[in-house]
């Protein structure tokens, strides 16, 4: 399946109902390894960590990650308005 570059999927992982897998074409994650999620619980926002790793950071591999949430499962648009180079924000309700 074909992601369009702004977006976000969010699919359910195979070990748990609890755990979701984030993947996104955007080339927004091509500059860092690292990055932390807040759920905000109508939106995410993903930041890039980079000299300075909070225990809390997902890294990013293969432009997926697993997050460990009650995320609804779907193809979510980034805010590119909201956005900027270092935080994306995403709608998902």
């Amino acid at each position: 399946m074909r992601h369009p570059k702004n977006t976000i999927s969010i699919t359910q992982h195979w070990k748990s109902d609890r755990y979701k897998k984030i993947y996104s074409n955007s080339k927004w994650f091509d500059d860092a390894e690292y990055f932390n999620i807040e759920d905000k619980g109508d939106f995410l926002i993903i930041r890039k960590c980079y000299m300075e790793i909070p225990k809390t950071a997902l890294k990013f591999s293969g432009r997926k990650f697993v997050f460990v949430s009650e995320l609804p499962l779907g193809v979510f648009d980034i805010d590119m308005e909201e956005s900027n180079e270092d935080e994306l924000v995403i709608y998902y309700n």
